[in-house]
């Protein structure tokens, strides 16, 4: 049997050397875009176009105000759904590459046109990932964009500074500005090469993370009204219904960084931030401190993501979203070994 890291290089070569023999691509975002599925779907788009490849990128959402960083890099991008074949979109033997999609659930509508192309290929970081493609790309990285530069060193392809600012954004997002526990020498070393391209680097993590609009502000500040804690404060949690949410001029995506609040409280373990998308429907983002694997939690609601960050929806009545996640959240506490304490 192979050992796994040979089993994962076997895929970087074959991919790259399917990549080399196709000249026809679609590349497939994951629904409610973040910045690593944005900013290496660009990048790879940029790094195919440069090898004289045909390239199309497919989301079914659009990107949320907080990338428009990205706005002129993905231009040209196809946000909300057509009808592939009716645009004329797939050629004969194109090849489709799922970029940061964890399972083909991720692509929402778009896996009817993963399916339909010739090859399938899957580039992806999520340790939850089964490898769905006929070739599957998949290392434990902090974030996708690692792997597209991985996958361009072994094409020898060229890269420019627009491909170097989405890999750059994708880094930052994913990585929490480079302060997740799962980010390596290896991950520093791979995003410190994109300054040798001139990129303003202080300017993307300004628009990315300081710069938000007058009601995102407003709709952080009810946020943190509602935060409550839970198991000696252990948990922090917010839940807002629709009625709550809905004064708030925001889009879906422009809350994301709120768990992030909860999970600064002092003795947190498990952040919880859960709002009421529709009638029915509830989206959760859940953040560790570093013991907790709360992709757990959210397999358990037929969500994913990664041990310190993942998120799910959720079926059902609001009223009960926060007792079910209670649960979960207090099996999660129980199960971690006691933490030693100095002599």
């Amino acid at each position: 049997m192979l050992h796994p890291v040979l089993i994962m290089n076997t895929s970087l070569t074959r991919l790259a050397q399917a990549i080399r023999e196709i000249e026809n691509f679609v590349l497939i975002m994951h629904i409610s875009p973040d910045g690593d599925t944005a900013g290496s779907a660009a990048a790879l788009c940029h790094i195919l176009k440069n090898m004289g490849k045909s390239c199309r990128v497919f989301c079914r959402d659009g990107l949320p105000a907080s990338l428009d960083v990205l706005k002129d890099e993905t231009r040209e991008f196809v946000f909300g759904l057509i009808n592939p074949e009716e645009e004329g979109v797939i050629p004969e033997k194109t090849a489709a590459i799922a970029v940061d999609c964890a399972d083909e659930g991720r692509m929402g509508e778009y896996a009817a046109l993963f399916e339909k192309c010739a090859f399938r290929f899957v580039i992806d970081h999520h340790k939850t990932n089964a490898g769905f493609g006929d070739i599957s790309f998949i290392r434990p990285y902090p974030a996708t964009a690692q792997l597209i530069m991985e996958l361009a060193d072994e094409l020898g392809a060229y890269l420019d500074a627009n491909t170097a600012k989405c890999l750059y954004v994708a880094f930052l997002t994913d990585t929490g500005r480079f302060a997740y526990s799962g980010v390596t020498e290896q991950t520093m070393r791979a995003a410190g090469r994109l300054y040798g391209f001139g990129i303003d680097t202080a300017d993307i993590a300004r628009q990315l993370f300081s710069v938000r609009t007058l009601s995102k502000t407003k709709l952080l500040g009810r946020a943190l009204e509602l935060l409550e804690t839970a198991f000696d404060g252990r948990a922090c949690m917010i839940f807002m219904n629709r009625e709550q949410y809905a004064p708030f001029d925001t889009e879906d995506c422009d809350n994301d960084g709120i768990v992030n609040y909860a999970l600064d409280v002092k003795g947190c373990e498990i952040a919880v931030f859960a709002h009421e998308r529709e009638k029915g429907l509830t989206k959760v983002s859940l953040r560790s401190a570093g013991r907790a694997d709360v992709s757990r939690i959210a397999q358990a609601f037929g969500g994913g993501g990664h041990t310190l960050a993942a998120g799910c929806c959720i079926e059902g009545d609001f009223e009960n979203v926060p007792s079910e996640l209670m649960r979960r959240i207090k099996a999660a506490l129980e199960a971690l070994p006691e933490e030693s304490g100095g002599a």
